[in-house]
């Protein structure tokens, strides 16, 4: 016997938006001759495997804001488009555009016009790599700067 509760209808539709998105999206990778699995989404989101995201997508778990915001972050989507109901209560202070949270900082903010436009630039080049580059500079960075290195910004 399962303790987890059944979805709701709306819940149910979100996971049916989410399978859609995720399987044009595969479709897409395949096209150029990349791939696009639920092992390599999960693994680009940070968790430990792909059934996480399995669970999203076939509506066994409802989707959660954080997962949410973190699937349109690396599939590239506009999370109300999946998810009206959990985007109507967020803070307009949070979110912008799934693809331009890094406006939403306060470093970004109070940093002068220069270095936001460098910021603007970089974030755009870095939107049009697939997810498959995404993933290998994620690893390159996470080598440069490792998460139990104390860091002085």
């Amino acid at each position: 016997m399962s303790n987890r509760r059944e979805l709701t209808p709306e819940e149910q539709r979100e996971a049916v938006r989410l399978k859609a998105i995720y399987e044009d999206r595969k479709a897409a990778a395949r096209a150029k001759g990349e791939r696009l699995s639920q092992a390599l989404v999960a693994e680009m989101c940070g968790w430990s495997n792909q059934s996480a995201f399995g669970h999203y997508v076939i509506g066994r778990i409802p989707l959660n804001l954080d997962a949410l915001l973190l699937l349109a972050k690396h599939l590239q989507f506009d999370p109300a488009e999946v998810s009206p109901r959990l985007m109507a209560n967020l803070p307009a202070t949070r979110y912008a555009d799934a693809n331009q949270e890094y406006f939403l900082s306060k470093q970004y903010l109070d940093a002068s016009d220069e270095h936001r436009e460098a910021v603007d630039a970089l974030a755009q080049r870095l939107l049009s790599v697939s997810p498959e580059q995404a993933l290998k500079l994620k690893k390159a960075m996470e080598l440069l700067i490792p998460e139990d290195v104390i860091r002085k910004d």
